[in-house]
């Protein structure tokens, strides 16, 4: 039975400022307790290894194998980018049994795509009770946990926010317990210069970015993204993002499916004797 298609990109992402104004760009330094600070980005990636190996070429550094969700048959490799703030490359597990339609899902996008990101919280259920008391739609907390490529189980829980019409622009929360957290143990040397969330409607997402304790500036765009610009000493990256959210699964799932329908009426009409 197919996992709630939330659910399942909150697996795969888990392995996605205050005050914000349009003119600055720039990342806020963080220190490694201070609450709204950006936890990894659940970038996917229709072929990972291809993309990871295209990362690793344009950085100089490689990303780490961060482990396998047997379950759906995903897997990703993580790289630090400062602090407790990490990438995540996201897709399927190459030597695993994946889910057809997770399976479908990935190999289906036509460009590698930022869906969204998350923030920590190191109080899942205070952070989750503050946000309803706010007036937010939030979903029950997950516990989670995927197998490291040493065997070990990292876990980790959180929950998700309904963003409406600002979808994966809207953030996701992680609070990963005694784990570690994986910004602090991936490959170090690349640093989240900046992170930029464009919608059209950039005064109702600096409200819900205020009141949930964000730092993320916010510009004004005829299309909703989230930008991100990688550095090391000698080298830049930017990597764009759709922000279509953990919702963009579900949206395919209703496609896939009117799709089968489509067909199986189309074969049923084909195969029904005229009177």
């Amino acid at each position: 039975m197919m996992k709630h298609p939330k659910k399942i990109l909150c697996v795969i992402g888990l392995a996605f400022v205050y005050g914000c104004t349009s003119g600055d760009v720039q990342q806020t330094e963080y220190s490694d307790n201070e609450p709204g600070m950006i936890d990894h980005l659940m970038y996917i990636a229709p072929n990972r290894l291809e993309e990871k190996a295209r990362i690793t070429e344009a950085l100089g550094i490689e990303a780490v194998e961060g482990g396998s969700h047997k379950d759906l048959g995903t897997s990703n490799a993580l790289l630090s980018l400062g602090g407790r703030q990490y990438l995540e490359i996201a897709g399927i597990d190459e030597g695993s049994e994946a889910d057809p339609l997770v399976k479908q899902f990935f190999f289906s996008q036509p460009y590698s795509d930022i869906l969204t990101y998350a923030v920590e919280t190191f109080n899942a259920e205070e952070k989750r009770e503050e946000l309803i008391a706010q007036g937010f739609k939030v979903s029950e907390i997950f516990s989670e946990a995927r197998t490291l490529p040493s065997g070990e189980k990292l876990s980790y829980r959180g929950f998700t926010v309904d963003g409406g019409e600002f979808r994966g622009l809207v953030p996701f929360f992680m609070d990963w317990d005694e784990s570690p957290q994986p910004g602090l143990t991936s490959p170090k040397g690349a640093k989240l210069k900046s992170f930029l969330a464009l919608t059209s409607d950039p005064d109702g997402l600096r409200e819900i970015y205020n009141k949930m304790g964000i730092k993320v500036p916010v510009q004004y765009s005829n299309k909703p993204g989230l930008v991100a610009t990688i550095s090391t000493a000698e080298k830049t990256i930017v990597l764009n993002g759709s922000a279509r959210g953990m919702e963009a699964f579900a949206d395919f799932i209703k496609q896939a499916t009117a799709a089968n329908e489509e067909t199986v009426n189309e074969k049923t009409e084909e195969t029904t004797p005229e009177n």
